[in-house]
């Protein structure tokens, strides 16, 4: 019997899930899941992630990707949902980024787990130097990381989002990395 991947949907899954954890407990960081992306066809740091998050309890929105978005919905089982309601969301540029943080569910003050995860590919851009602070980082620390994620997280601070409320953020690079940004992080211009 052929099968359309390799991933493991348990040990895998719990790999990429103890990576995520990382990436977002130390903002600025690096993490590599290029040994479970590749076990995909297409060598997919979104597909691990979505097979590590996703299940049927869930929804999610593509950028429309409708390869992705099938290959999601059957691995998955998760449905997909405007970008209004979804809980996880998929973008691949700076242009649905924007429509994502004017969209997305940012929770309430009782229900702040009610938000939704923003999942950003970074292929092709830039690094430049980014200065981050808050949990996680002791005072401020200077990231080499690409230029989408500065922007992203200034132009999340903007909105200015009463805490616990929020949206956390992943930015997979070139590389097969995701860089985990929390709600708490913010730049600072030097």
């Amino acid at each position: 019997m052929k099968t359309k991947h390799e991933f493991d949907e348990v040990f895998d899954g719990q790999k990429v899930y103890r990576k995520l954890l990382e990436a977002l407990s130390n903002p600025g960081r690096k993490v590599s899941l290029k040994d479970e992306a590749s076990k995909f066809d297409n060598t997919s740091v979104r597909l691990a992630m979505a097979m590590t998050l996703l299940d049927n309890e869930v929804t999610f929105y593509t950028d429309g990707n409708e390869a992705l978005r099938n290959e999601v919905e059957l691995l998955t089982n998760a449905k997909h949902a405007a970008l209004s309601s979804a809980d996880f969301i998929f973008v691949k540029n700076e242009y649905e980024l924007e429509e994502a943080f004017n969209s997305a569910k940012t929770g309430t003050l009782e229900d702040p787990q009610k938000s939704a995860t923003l999942i950003i590919s970074c292929e092709g851009l830039n690094n430049e130097k980014t200065y981050l602070k808050g949990p996680g980082i002791k005072d401020v620390q200077e990231f080499d990381l690409p230029s989408i994620v500065k922007k992203a997280v200034k132009r999340y601070t903007s909105l200015n989002i009463e805490y616990p409320m929020g949206m956390d953020m992943f930015f997979i690079t070139d590389n097969y990395e995701v860089i985990g940004i929390p709600r708490l992080i913010r730049t600072e211009d030097r």
